[in-house]
């Protein structure tokens, strides 16, 4: 090991020269089998019949260096097949009738898995329950100190996964005169499993907060931070979170019927128009997994006759009015659509305008209610009540006097492990998370229009405008029902001045609010838990829920809209050269994006979700794409000149993208929710855009030249701008108002095929450049915290380095081939 002040160590100090900064690979070994098998059968004239199937097998195994566990953060290995299959006939009944069937499955499995030589807690002497070997989830980052590291993830936790669907449908085409008719139906059964390892042997947290504050966490109300190696030695733990092994077997039908009829009224005008029932049935787990809140009852104290301990308001299957999918399903809906083609110029075919509408409702993402289904007792990541650190090797110890692992008289309070399906009995922990459904729940329905116009002009030139309108309601979106709740004023003697907020009880003791100080903010972000509005309402059933944005209910109630303009110019391949550019216009606008697993708060303000309405993450407003082949062809260059000037082939493309939406956030909490998604104010009449040349080579990584955001622009409580954010309120700046930089791409080849031997023998010699004028385009920088060091600075290129992305690499690369065909 280096000595202190040492060249090494100088070296790897931030502050002594170096920038203590380490970069590896993580070593990997794919395998990807792939097999496909078909088997086609003609009957007779009227009957024809075919066989599909197709096996893939995927494995990724887990790495381990047994000197360096760092190494293996990304564990675990994943072990994957899929198999799927279609079985169907074609019935030609008549000239004018034809009948097609098909019975298909799909069969997916996914196991996660971390290296079987891997330590898990228990092996390193922490008395916990540990669920699977060879995992091992720290998380040790310090605010303000670069010496941030961390063992595997919650997202890569082991885990097997398995998803089959099996179906049929049939589809009658009936030719009748100037109509034809199409009928048809289909039923899907899906089956959803999973056992998800999510936390199930623990989650450490350590982040400098008693290293820097001491063993309260705090200094004259403040956590001063110091440096999270020195709680990890220490054992200091600033968080800890467990969860039973999550668990999943959801069934679920997915039945639909249409009808659809194309008319063609004349040579120049043909419409269409149909109708789709697609009914909505939410899918339910086959052991009854789940629950409801009922906050009428949860304010009466209602209780379960299932679970008679849990907290008030919440209710299972089997308590009255409860059903296996927690929600009411939407049986009538029905899509309507319809088209039209119109040629309006009689006796021309050169112009053409296409238009419709159609309404079209989602199915159900079946993950989307994966949370509902491991609300406590079933699966859910708890935590020990908290006051100071907890101990590293006991983090379920709590209750006794003094600190962490220095605590005497503790109890170690670990619920795991759980049954599979718990005893009626069963207690349920403090803080437990609980996702939510409405009681009807509406799948999204997206109301979609469009227009084109079409035009052939001479010499295989072709123009086309296309406009593509829509509008979507109900979409998914978790909002907080427990947030914190802001309380203005100072608290007077006796505890007395801040009304509702908890002053007895557990969540008080969390909260510091036993006894608070004289003259202190009602409303800290150290307090949170005696503010949550359950607890508030409720201060024992209350602290049973987790506060924050983490309890949440996955509402309905999100809407979008999407309008774009996209022209097309085309020239067709002729002798010489084809061509084909089109450009992009379009606005898209939402509450929030889609996400599948819905595990908490969105917005900034889950009472007024509106306030995030803003550009959609995927918003990239201008789209330019142009590509090209021309082939060189010189009739009058003959002989020698002519064989090695004719024959080339240049093929560039361009590729033009404007920046992505960024959301910047204030990184604090001002408006006192403890939901943390909250942003600043746009200062008026300061650019947004900072124009600064991003330097690279030696030069810092500082705001002075790689800074692209301005953080004069935006403010939340800092001295140096106006106006600032009260407390208890939110900023007025828009979510995801700015864009990133923008994104430009050429990429060019020239090849040529030289013949030897005539056709018998040629060779194909080929180049390839990408990102030809060697540009760098930069990802987008930091957005939270505009008093950061850090915010709005450019620190990395899109697409970074991997081979597997050569598109977007920063830096030029060219690669060459050659072949030769006999």
């Amino acid at each position: 090991m280096p000595v202190a002040n040492s060249p090494e160590v100088a070296y790897w100090n931030a502050g002594a020269g170096g920038n203590g900064k380490v970069q590896f690979a993580i070593p990997g070994k794919v395998t990807d089998d792939l097999g496909i098998g078909r088997f086609d059968f003609a009957a007779n004239e009227k009957h024809n019949m075919y066989v599909r199937y197709m096996y893939d097998s995927y494995t990724y195994p887990a790495y381990f260096y047994p000197t360096n566990i760092l190494v293996t953060f990304q564990a675990p290995g994943q072990y994957q097949v899929v198999q799927s299959g279609v079985a169907g006939e074609t019935w030609t009944i008549n000239s004018h009738v034809v009948n097609n069937f098909h019975a298909m499955f799909t069969k997916r499995v996914d196991i996660r898995a971390g290296a079987a030589a891997g330590p898990n807690s228990s092996q390193i002497g922490v008395t916990a329950y540990n669920a699977y070997t060879g995992f091992l989830q720290i998380t040790n980052s310090t605010s303000g100190a670069n010496h941030n590291w961390s063992t595997y993830c919650g997202t890569c936790s082991p885990g097997h996964f398995n998803v089959d669907d099996e179906g049929v449908s049939d589809d009658l085409t009936w030719v009748k005169g100037q109509h034809q008719i199409a009928i048809g139906g289909e039923f899907l059964r899906v089956h959803f499993n999973e056992v998800a390892g999510y936390q199930a042997d623990g989650a450490f947290t350590f982040n400098g907060a008693y290293s820097g504050s001491g063993p309260t966490g705090q200094i004259a109300g403040k956590t001063v931070y110091g440096d999270s190696n020195l709680d990890f030695l220490v054992g200091a733990l600033s968080a800890y979170s467990q969860s039973k092994t999550q668990q999943l077997a959801l069934r679920g039908n997915v039945p639909s019927i249409y009808l659809e009829d194309t008319y063609r009224m004349n040579s120049r005008l043909t419409i269409v128009g149909g109708i789709r029932w697609s009914p909505f049935y939410m899918p339910s787990d086959y052991f009854n997994r789940g629950s409801v809140f009922d906050y009428g009852a949860f304010l009466a104290g209602k209780t379960s006759s299932i679970y008679p301990n849990a907290p008030a308001g919440s209710f299972f299957y089997g308590d009255p009015g409860v059903s296996r999918g927690f929600t009411n399903s939407s049986p009538w809906q029905f899509n309507p659509n319809f088209g039209a083609s119109w040629n309006p110029f009689k006796g021309r075919n050169d112009t053409i305008i296409r238009g419709g509408f159609g309404l079209f409702y989602d199915v159900a993402n079946y993950y989307t209610t994966n949370r509902v289904h491991q609300n406590p007792p079933f699966a859910t990541a708890s935590s020990p009540n908290q006051i100071a650190p907890l101990c590293f090797s006991e983090p379920w110890l709590t209750g006794g006097t003094g600190y962490g692992c220095n605590q005497v008289g503790g109890t170690n309070t670990s619920p795991y492990p759980q049954a599979e399906i718990p005893a009626s009995t069963i207690g349920f922990p403090n803080q437990g998370q609980f996702i939510v459904l409405p009681t009807t729940f509406h799948v999204s329905d997206t109301l979609q229009y469009t227009l084109s116009v079409q035009h052939q002009f001479p010499h295989g030139w072709q123009a086309q405008v296309d406009y593509v309108g829509s509008r979507t309601r109900s979409m998914p979106i978790g909002t907080a029902f427990d947030q914190a709740v802001y309380t203005p004023g100072v608290w007077g003697a006796n505890a007395t001045g801040c009304g509702p907020v908890v002053t007895t009880g557990p969540a008080a003791a969390s909260a510091g609010t036993l006894t608070p100080k004289v003259g202190s903010a009602c409303s800290t972000t150290a307090n949170a838990q005696a503010r949550y509005a359950l607890a508030e309402a409720s201060p024992v059933q209350g602290n049973l829920y987790q506060g924050a944005g983490n309890s949440a209910l996955i509402n309905d109630n999100a809407w979008a809209n999407y309008n774009g303009m996209i022209a097309t110019l085309q020239h067709r391949l002729s002798s010489t050269f084809s061509i084909m550019a089109n450009y992009t216009w379009s606005r898209c606008m939402n509450v929030s994006d889609a996400g599948g697993d819905i595990g908490g708060n969105g917005p900034m303000n889950p009472l007024r979700i509106g306030l995030d309405y803003g550009r959609c993450g995927s918003d990239y407003r201008n789209i330019y794409n142009t590509s090209m082949v021309a082939t060189s062809n010189f009739s009058s260059m003959h002989g020698a000149a002519g064989y090695l000037i004719n024959h080339w082939e240049l093929a560039p493309l361009f590729h033009i993208l404007s920046g992505a939406p960024m959301n910047i956030t204030d990184g604090s909490d001002l408006s006192l929710t403890s939901i943390g998604n909250d942003r600043p104010n746009l200062v008026s009449g300061v650019n947004p855009i900072k124009e600064v040349k991003i330097q690279g080579g030696s030069a810092a990584n500082t705001q002075a030249n790689h800074g692209y955001l301005n953080p004069a622009a935006f403010c939340f409580n800092q001295a140096s701008c106006s106006p600032t954010v009260p407390l208890g309120t939110f900023g007025n700046l828009q979510r995801n108002l700015v864009s990133g930089p923008m994104f430009f791409q050429f990429d060019a080849q020239i090849s040529r095929i030289w013949p030897i031997l005539g056709e018998r023998l040629k060779l194909d010699t080929r180049l390839e450049a990408f990102n030809v004028p060697n540009h760098p385009n930069f990802s987008n920088p930091s957005t939270s915290n505009p008093a950061g060091s850090s915010f709005g600075t450019i620190t990395s290129t899109a697409g970074g380095t991997s081979l597997a992305n050569i598109p977007a690499l920063a830096a030029r690369v060219f690669q060459g081939s050659v072949k030769i065909t006999f």
